[in-house]
C-alpha cells in the first residue's frame, strides 16, 4: 500500500495519514512484519534523500506498530520511480 501527499522535504504527517495507516493494518490482522519504505523526489542531495525517507518510513511503521504491536518492522528508503503517482510518501509492504 502506498500512501502519498507529503509536502517537499516534510517529514510531518499529511491530513489522514495515521487514519490510513490503521485501516491498512487492521485489513492485514495476519502480518507479521511489514518494511516501512519512504518515498522521496530525486531532487537534493543522496544524504538528504536517504535522512527524508528513513524518517518517513519511521513514522509510517511506528503507527503501524500502536495498532498491531507484535509487528516486526523494517525500514528502508527509495526515490521517486517515474510512472509512479507518488513523489513524496511511504510505501507498506506487509509479509501477509
Amino acid at each position: 500500500k502506498i500512501f502519498g501527499e507529503f509536502k517537499p522535504n516534510s517529514v510531518r504527517a499529511p491530513d489522514g495519514f495515521a487514519t490510513k495507516i490503521k485501516a491498512t493494518v487492521l485489513n492485514r490482522r495476519g502480518a507479521t512484519s511489514v518494511t516501512c519504505i519512504g518515498i522521496v523526489s530525486v531532487h537534493g542531495s543522496k544524504s538528504w534523500q536517504r535522512t527524508v525517507g528513513l524518517k518517513r518510513a519511521a513514522l509510517a511503521c511506528s503507527i503501524a506498530k500502536k495498532f498491531n504491536s507484535s509487528l516486526r518492522t523494517k525500514l528502508t528508503w527509495q526515490t521517486f520511480k517515474l510512472g509512479s503517482t507518488v513523489k513524496r510518501g511511504v510505501a507498506m509492504k506487509f509479509n501477509k
